[in-house]
């Protein structure tokens, strides 16, 4: 059998494994395709545990747009210093 790490953010995460019920030498591109399968799945846990932060930051920017507080931080900034 075959098996590849699962990294998220320079850690291993999980395993993903390959068997075959015939016996089967991996070849160069089955280990390859195996590899960067593992940093995908790793790189979409990553996202789907950002998402909630994201999903959390984009309510508040809207909530403070919607009632009209520094709607446009450069406008705000730019009032504050006088020009």
């Amino acid at each position: 059998f075959l098996s590849a790490p699962v990294i998220a953010r320079n850690r291993v995460v999980g395993v993903i494994n390959v068997q075959h019920r015939m016996p089967h030498r991996h070849t160069g591109a089955e280990m390859e395709l195996l590899t960067t399968v593992g940093e995908q799945v790793g790189c979409l846990l990553v996202v789907a545990r950002m998402s909630p932060d994201l999903i959390e930051q984009a309510n508040h920017v809207e909530l403070v747009t919607s009632h009209g507080h520094i709607a446009r931080p450069d406008e705000a900034l730019s009032e504050t210093a006088g020009g």
